[in-house]
């Protein structure tokens, strides 16, 4: 770790209204599965979509905040409010 680098970064979601985990890839080791790759917005209306998601830097009203990992995992997220807590 660098000096006055964060140890941990947490993000707390609040009033949770959609939750989904779409597992890894099971060709992926492991060891890949807790390294965060992306994360991006995606339209809440389009919730069957997993392998194609474009970036989107911004969210619009209402969209899906989505956590991609290196190991393939995904986890999808709508809930009114994210807190960083940055420790």
């Amino acid at each position: 770790m660098f000096e006055g680098e964060p140890s941990s970064l947490v993000f707390a979601h609040k009033n949770v209204n959609y939750l989904s985990v779409i597992p890894r890839d099971k060709e992926v080791p492991t060891s890949e599965g807790s390294c965060l790759e992306d994360i991006t917005y995606f339209s809440n209306t389009n919730r069957e979509n997993h392998g194609f998601l474009l970036d989107q830097s911004v969210p619009e009203q209402d969209d899906d905040i989505i956590f991609i990992f290196q190991g393939g995992q995904k986890i999808r997220v709508n809930c009114d409010e994210i807190e960083l807590i940055v420790t």
